[in-house]
């Protein structure tokens, strides 16, 4: 099968790209608007197209011939209309697979998904399920939770200070996500040709408190690692540093996203089974990567 995977180099489209070749039996397609470094990770083992998703002309020549078509949309966290390019990209997905005619797409989505306000950049993966609808693609809208790697961001803070400075309650808890269980199940899907339709998969898992991350952090590091929790002042403050880069616009939403983890607006559209498919705790991820 042809499979074209964007952002073939991020976190999950790598491991994707690496699961795709051991199977040894498709066509993978990658495009990079910096075609040179997947060339030179995954050397003559796929085709890398030179190209930029938000240009339409270039994705929809990127795209034609696919069978099959993974989309991630890279967030920008320095962009002051983040929301309107999450639109924006959303058509702009939605003219290559028409033009194109791809019959199946798989787009790495976030659960809280299904809802139109409340949950900060979430909300531009809303706008951008609906586009993907309004195409005769099968679709698949893979939703993951939050991804237990965003905690090696603080790996530095937790170094010097033991601390983990985020826009939310420590007593808070969401769903967890590895992004190596992601990826396999985005195989599960890109891999087969006999699903049809429109089709929601959340990728559910453990739930924890933000105090008891930290506690698992700490048990790793042998030190004591606390959740500050910062005010929404506070935040915009820390990240709109320079060595950090959000956008003002981006931080504002930031802190949404924790305030709906806060009071239960940010959820899963269905109930939370943490027998679907996933294989990582945190506690395993911790231990490999701290």
């Amino acid at each position: 099968m042809k499979i074209g995977i964007t952002a073939p180099r991020g976190n999950v489209g790598s491991k994707i790209v690496r699961r795709l070749l051991e199977e040894g039996s498709h066509e993978i397609i990658l495009l990079d608007h910096r075609p040179e470094k997947s060339t030179e990770a995954y050397g003559d083992s796929v085709t890398v197209v030179s190209c930029d998703i938000s240009d339409a002309t270039q994705l929809i020549a990127a795209t034609e011939g696919l069978e099959m078509l993974y989309i991630v949309v890279p967030p920008n966290n320095g962009s002051s209309t983040y929301l309107q390019d999450f639109i924006h990209q959303g058509k702009i997905f939605r003219s290559a697979i028409e033009v194109n005619d791809i019959p199946r797409v798989v787009f790495q989505s976030s659960y809280g998904a299904h809802m139109p306000y409340g949950t900060g950049p979430i909300v531009g993966l809303f706008h951008a399920e609906q586009e993907l609808n309004r195409t005769a693609a099968n679709v698949v809208h893979l939703r993951a939770c939050y991804f237990m790697e965003n905690f090696l961001w603080f790996k530095s803070p937790i170094d010097e200070k033991g601390i983990i400075p985020l826009p939310v309650k420590s007593a808070s808890t969401t769903i967890y996500n590895s992004t190596g269980d992601i990826a396999d199940r985005a195989v599960r899907w890109l891999s087969s040709e006999f699903w049809t339709g429109k089709i929601v998969d959340e990728i559910h898992g453990q739930r924890l408190s933000f105090a008891e991350v930290a506690r698992l952090i700490g048990n790793k590091t042998g030190k004591e690692v606390v959740v500050v929790e910062l005010s929404d002042e506070q935040s915009l403050e820390v990240y709109t540093q320079p060595h950090i880069g959000f956008s003002t616009h981006y931080a504002e939403m930031f802190n949404e996203l924790h305030r709906g983890v806060d009071d239960g607006t940010l959820t899963a559209e269905f109930t939370p089974n943490q027998l679907s498919g996933v294989n990582r705790s945190f506690e395993e991820f911790v231990d490999a990567t701290f």
